[in-house]
Formats: structure tokens, sequence, C-alpha cells
């Protein structure tokens, strides 16, 4: 699962320097085994893809591109919760 870290700020104090860019990734197992916590991982994750991009820019980062936002949401969907492998995201 890939989250944006790209940072608007430049490093050097210098006109021509360029800014930090990038994603981190988070690791985690698709099924988690404790349903109630893989819920509230699953939330909180969505939350950082959709509600939390709004905290970016006033950080000085840049907001996930659309592509990012749609590849992390099938894999969000894809998180499994318990022994009956139900989907732990129960949004929309």
């Amino acid at each position: 699962m890939c989250f944006s870290f790209v940072h608007l700020a430049s490093v050097a104090p210098v006109a021509s320097s360029y800014p930090i860019a990038g994603y981190f990734w988070i690791a985690l197992y698709r099924n988690q085994s404790d349903a109630e916590k893989g819920k509230a991982l699953a939330h909180l994750l969505w939350w950082m893809v959709h509600q939390g991009q709004a905290y970016a820019k006033p950080l000085s980062y840049a907001p996930l591109p659309a592509v990012m936002v749609s590849h992390d949401e099938r894999q969000i969907r894809e998180l499994t919760c318990g022994s009956t492998h139900q989907s732990c995201y129960q949004g929309t």
C-alpha cells in the first residue's frame, strides 16, 4: 500500500534546488486475524487516503494523485478480517 510523502519545501534555500519527493509504503498482512483491529486499521487507512489529504498542503506536502488514491482504495478493500475473511473496510 502506497502513501504520499511528497514534500514541496526545498532542502536548500536556492531557487534551483529540487523538492524532496517520494512515497512511503505500509506493509501489513492481507488477512487481519483480529477483526476489530483490522477494521480500525482499514478505516484509518481510508481516512488517510481521503479526508487526511486535506492536511497535505498546509503541511507543505503534495496530495496523492488520483491514480494512487484508486490504487490505495483497491488495496484497502482487499484487506480481510478474522476467520471469515470478510472485507475489513465496511464503508463505500
